[in-house]
């Protein structure tokens, strides 16, 4: 496996990954967390 930094093309990648973890905490604590939702925006990862 190759571990390097994320580049502006994984940017999609990202977002989604950041979607999937968000919707399980959602899941768990609905009061603290908002399903579908991500912590950061396509801008703020540019």
């Amino acid at each position: 496996m190759n571990i390097r930094l994320a580049e502006e093309k994984d940017i999609d990648s990202v977002i989604k990954l950041l979607t999937q973890v968000l919707n399980i905490h959602a899941k768990i604590r609905p009061d603290i967390f908002i399903g579908e939702t991500t912590k950061y925006t396509k801008e703020e990862l540019m």
